[in-house]
């Protein structure tokens, strides 16, 4: 049985072997090419974040069906697509996104790869791989871009994944337009009866984070709040229970914050 190291102890690694938080014998062979590689593409997404374990280990303790519906998630800024494939395994339909170069060199290998391994361990692999702009998304947000040029963007989603993506300043307007236009082309399962009868929310979003600057953070944090978006951050006891499972202390996962949103316009 594999039991994985933090990923900050993996990036010089070219071919990681990582388990799936639910069931370690399944183990996913995930390409990474490092920013010190000689064939490195110069970006942040092309190695496993420790973020996107967190999130991973945690998102797979939570209820992942509804009675007569597959739920459909799309993952922004995917990487080498760990959490997307963790996520199919788990029975979601998974739309993995991610940006030149890092969609062509890690992502579309990644989960080629990935679903071979899924299909052997006869577990769901309903994952696929698309090239989204949160620019140009953030573009047809504010009426500048044809719809018709990203149509199945407002396909409509039951859940928002991210991990690592607050890491630059002039990304986040476009990144929270984006999550502005994803909520408002999806409406998430109707709440209990006892609630207002027809009354559908937007989908949830799930953000994990690695708060390497707590004031840039809270500042990426704020422009969500100002744009509208209810913003909680998940008890670390909870998340630290299922993070327990890899063997890991608290300082294996040190900085790392998994927030659950809803934009309520």
């Amino acid at each position: 049985m594999v039991m994985p190291l933090p990923a900050s102890h993996t990036k010089h690694i070219d071919l990681l072997s990582h388990p799936l938080p639910q069931d370690p014998s399944v183990v996913l062979s995930l390409k990474q090419i490092s920013s010190s590689g000689s064939t490195s593409t110069g970006t942040t997404g092309t190695t496993l974040w420790l973020s996107g374990q967190v999130l991973s280990c945690y998102l797979s303790s939570l209820p992942s069906s509804t009675p007569g519906k597959t739920l459909r998630v799309i993952e922004l800024g995917a990487g080498i697509g760990y959490t997307s494939l963790v996520l199919a395994s788990l029975g979601y339909q998974v739309t993995s996104t991610d940006i030149e170069p890092v969609f062509s060199s890690v992502l579309a290998p990644n989960l080629e790869t990935g679903i071979d391994q899924l299909v052997r361990s006869k577990l769901p692999c309903n994952v696929e791989a698309r090239k989204l702009d949160w620019m140009e998304v953030s573009q047809l947000h504010r009426g500048e871009r044809s719809e018709k040029e990203l149509e199945w963007v407002a396909e409509g989603w039951d859940m928002v994944v991210m991990t690592d993506t607050f890491y630059a300043p002039q990304i986040l307007e476009p990144l929270w337009d984006t999550l502005i236009y994803l909520s408002s082309n999806s409406k998430s399962s109707p709440l209990p009866p006892k609630e207002k009868k027809g009354k559908e929310k937007c989908p949830p979003i799930y953000i994990a984070l690695e708060a390497r600057d707590p004031a840039f953070i809270s500042s990426a944090l704020d422009i969500g709040r100002q744009k509208g978006f209810e913003l909680k951050k998940i008890a670390a006891r909870r998340v630290a229970r299922d993070i327990e499972r890899w063997g890991w202390v608290k300082d294996d996962w040190e900085g790392v914050e998994v927030w659950k949103g809803r934009w309520k316009r």
